[in-house]
């Protein structure tokens, strides 16, 4: 009789063996260059102006490829000074954005950077640490400035612009006069800042008259512009159209935001901040006067995607937020200790930026 003795692997040691080798596996192709696996892309070929501003770095895109600028930084060097380096978008901007021929993107910093004008600079501009651009600048640029400045002090009295919008139509702008009992203004700009139209009068309303138009927005057909105590609303070619009063329910109104025919106000009533609705139309209440439930002073009211957002300052010098749902029916109210005042804000993604002191 032939006996044979046959001795194999226990399955759980056989198991423990296959996973090492699973893992000695993963390690090894993990530790492949990546370039075996995948070619890494090429920087672009693209050729670049680029002009240096006591204020600001200037990109132009001259020709060749696109580049994403998500992943675009620029450097600019001083002799003997510290360097500027300076992305194309912010940190928090993590989005794709490509520039083409033609393109022009402004890198604006603070002249203080460099503690005086300076006459001499290194530009360098990068792509996910590639050098795309390189030169030494002998002439620099006084200010990168606007395409136009007006001053409109001696022709329409103008103390301060106060709100502008601009549309296919141009650049609308509401301010106050001088001296200080000068009725508010309205005026329709060119794309060069030059007068088309302006309108001016003065409303008397239990004694009183308004002084600045403090804030404009745009409505499907026309302009509205928010006073001391009334809205007016004008047409796209400047003609008034009704003014509205509501000294009743919102005496003091800062600001104005449009969507579609619903426009907010803001303002407020001895001293306790109101939002409401109206209509673009004729300027009747669309919703009930809703107080934010704190006294101070309203500074802007912002159309958010999800409602209406409100900031400004409280009485005791605390800047606030406050959001409400597109019925007024309040999601929160914040404050800020540590800010005197927030004067505007803008929806971002997950949130809200805003600008305040």
């Amino acid at each position: 009789m032939l006996i044979v003795h046959a001795r194999g692997v226990s399955p759980v040691v056989g198991l423990i063996l296959l996973i090492l080798i699973v893992i000695i596996l993963g390690s090894f192709v993990a530790l492949l260059p990546k370039g075996l696996v995948e070619k890494a892309k090429p920087a672009p070929v693209t050729a670049l102006d680029v002009e240096i501003y006591r204020d600001a770095v200037v990109v132009k895109h001259a020709g060749g490829d696109p580049f994403n600028i998500r992943f675009a930084k620029v450097k600019v060097t001083m002799p003997n000074r510290i360097s500027f380096i300076k992305p194309f978008l912010e940190n928090w901007l993590s989005r794709d954005v490509m520039m083409e021929i033609g393109d022009e993107k402004a890198l604006m910093y603070n002249e203080c950077t460099f503690f005086r004008p300076f006459d001499y600079g290194e530009v360098e501009v990068f792509w996910k640490d590639k050098i795309m651009y390189r030169v030494a600048k002998s002439t620099i640029n006084e200010y990168y400035s606007p395409s136009f400045l007006r001053n409109y002090s001696s022709t329409l009295r103008v103390d301060s612009v106060l709100g502008v919008i601009a549309d296919e139509n141009g650049i609308v702008a509401t301010a106050c006069n001088y001296p200080d009992d000068s009725p508010g203004l309205i005026m329709f700009l060119d794309e060069l800042g030059n007068v088309n139209k302006a309108y001016q009068g003065r409303y008397n309303y239990s004694g009183l008259h308004d002084l600045p138009l403090r804030d404009v927005a745009k409505a499907p057909s026309g302009y509205l512009a928010v006073g001391l105590h009334h809205v007016l609303k004008v047409d796209n070619s400047g003609n008034l159209q009704w003014v509205k009063y509501y000294g009743s329910g919102i005496y003091r109104i800062y600001s104005i935001s449009c969507s579609g025919d619903v426009c907010a106000i803001v303002g407020k009533y001895s001293g306790h901040i109101r939002i409401a609705l109206i209509d673009s139309n004729d300027g009747d209440y669309t919703s009930k006067i809703t107080s934010l439930g704190l006294t101070g002073t309203p500074d802007r009211v912002i159309k958010v995607g999800d409602g209406w957002l409100v900031v400004g300052q409280t009485l005791s010098g605390n800047g606030f937020s406050a959001l409400f749902d597109n019925n007024l029916n309040p999601v929160f109210v914040k404050y800020y200790t540590n800010v005197n005042v927030i004067r505007n804000g803008v929806e971002v993604k997950n949130g809200y930026i805003l600008t305040g002191s």
